[in-house]
């Protein structure tokens, strides 16, 4: 079996892995976010997520809490580090034409870009590390310590993932 045949298998569990992630979140917030009809009477709600940790810090929520009730938003509360809960009165809605920024975000923070090209990094750096012990122990022509030329190549490959890794979470803070 080529090493290649295990990359689809990785990318479809990886997949897996985030969708029953983002399922069990939704479910969370739906239970955490029940309202009666009173609740409702004349009220809008949103919920404001980041990707990293971001609201673990109390600067950058009072940051996104005075952004947001420049349109009317009233933070309700924070959920976990990644998500925050407000509402506002459905007549702050002629405030919106005025607003520099969208008055229904629901992202702060990173792009799902940045978190996809961390998992691609993992991916990598964990593809480049299953390869290269499979070539470790399946090639005859051993150099620098052991190793065989694809194992190596491979190991290069797992340092370039980690790197990587590295960068997009180091830019996210």
């Amino acid at each position: 079996m080529s090493s290649g045949s295990f990359i689809p298998i990785h990318a479809g569990l990886a997949a897996a892995i985030v969708a029953e992630a983002a399922k069990k979140k939704r479910e969370e917030e739906e239970k955490m976010t029940q309202y009666t009809g009173d609740d409702l009477d004349g009220w809008e709600f949103k919920i404001i997520r980041a990707n990293t940790r971001k609201f673990k810090n109390k600067e950058i929520i009072e940051k996104v809490r005075q952004e947001e009730a420049r349109a009317g938003w009233e933070l309700l509360e924070k959920f976990d580090d990644y998500r925050l809960r407000f509402k506002r009165r459905i007549e702050k809605r002629s405030m919106d034409t005025h607003l520099e920024f969208d008055p229904y975000r629901s992202q702060i923070s990173s792009s799902n870009g940045a978190v996809i090209a961390l998992v691609i990094a993992i991916f990598i750096a964990l593809t480049g590390v299953f390869i290269a012990l499979w070539s470790k122990f399946d090639f005859d022509s051993n150099i620098l310590g052991g190793f065989t030329l694809p194992g190596l190549i491979l190991g290069l490959i797992v340092v370039i993932g980690f790197i990587g890794g590295i960068v997009v979470l180091a830019k996210k803070k």
